[in-house]
């Protein structure tokens, strides 16, 4: 898998605070970091799920195709984002 992967956290809906972890995300560990926190203080939605695309690695990100998804519980209880799991 390239280097080049972007993570997608889509909104949660309403009444989640402002800095709920959602958007893009280009480091994995820091946002699974950040789901990790976020979940201690506030949990999270039921179903939500990060999507991971690979990109032609410009600083824009785009040419962006997406590889797949995982769930944030799996994510959670891994403590990573696990591409195995992600392809399927």
């Amino acid at each position: 898998m390239p280097d080049s992967l972007l993570y997608r956290v889509p909104e949660p809906g309403s009444g989640w605070p402002d800095y709920f972890p959602s958007g893009t995300h280009q480091d994995p560990d820091r946002l699974v970091a950040r789901l990790e926190r976020f979940n201690q203080h506030h949990g999270l939605p039921q179903g939500l799920s990060v999507h991971v695309y690979e990109t032609d690695a410009t600083a824009l990100g785009i040419g962006r195709k997406h590889v797949g998804t995982i769930s944030v519980g799996s994510v959670l209880m891994a403590g990573e984002i696990d591409l195995q799991k992600v392809l399927g």
